[in-house]
């Protein structure tokens, strides 16, 4: 992505962002020879099993799912949620 968009614009630019999905080992073994650019690559497993709510309490993965329209998502559920002073207003 840092490349073809040199070759659109004609110059080199600072931060360049490209979608994870364009990822493959031979890109990698590049950025890692390129010591003159700092490369963020999200890892693909990124999702973990748990995540922390605003009020500091654990969401713990319940499993993957798919709505109506055959969307595809994700379902954590709250761990010691009972007494939470904001329980009514997380989302379902």
């Amino acid at each position: 992505m840092r490349e073809k968009s040199k070759k659109i614009t004609g110059r080199s630019h600072k931060n360049t962002i490209g979608d994870c999905g364009y990822s493959d080992k031979e890109k990698y073994k590049y950025m890692e020879k390129d010591k003159d650019t700092e490369y963020y690559v999200p890892d693909r497993t990124v999702y973990s099993s748990v995540y922390i709510c605003p009020e500091g309490k654990d969401l713990v993965f319940v499993g993957q799912h798919k709505d109506v329209k055959g969307l595809e998502y994700r379902l954590y559920r709250g761990v010691n949620c009972k007494d939470c002073k904001v329980r009514n207003h997380c989302i379902k």
